[in-house]
């Protein structure tokens, strides 16, 4: 069983919270569904929510704030693989980097990553 210090569930709360507030499941986004979820979580995320809002999830994923322990936590109970929950995790960074950075200069045709397709 993980133990972490009350900062850390605090934190963890308040960030489920704020993916909670975006429509965002924590437990879905660190499943093994995620790289098969990602195009849609990332055409939700290209057609329904404004800029601020991308660059809201943006940051709590670079920042970190949904952590490896959490993942590996959700990866214990659920029995799966950690090595294809953190690749689709990254799969998913890099599809919404690329359509931040399409949005930043005001391109939002298609965008693409090795594995997941964001339509814009």
């Amino acid at each position: 069983m993980w133990e972490w210090d009350n900062d850390y569930w605090e934190d963890s709360y308040r960030n489920e919270y704020r993916l909670s507030l975006l429509g965002l499941d924590f437990h879905q986004l660190a499943s093994m569904n995620l790289s098969r979820h990602a195009s849609v979580l990332c055409g939700f995320i290209s057609q329904v929510l404004p800029k601020i809002y991308l660059h809201s999830v943006l940051q709590l994923i670079k920042k970190r704030e949904i952590h490896n322990k959490r993942i590996a936590y959700v990866h214990e109970r659920l029995g799966k693989d950690i090595r294809e929950v953190l690749s689709a995790q990254a799969d998913l960074l890099g599809c919404l980097t690329e359509h931040a950075w399409n949005l930043f200069r005001g391109d939002v045709t298609v965008v693409c990553t090795q594995k997941v397709q964001c339509r814009g």
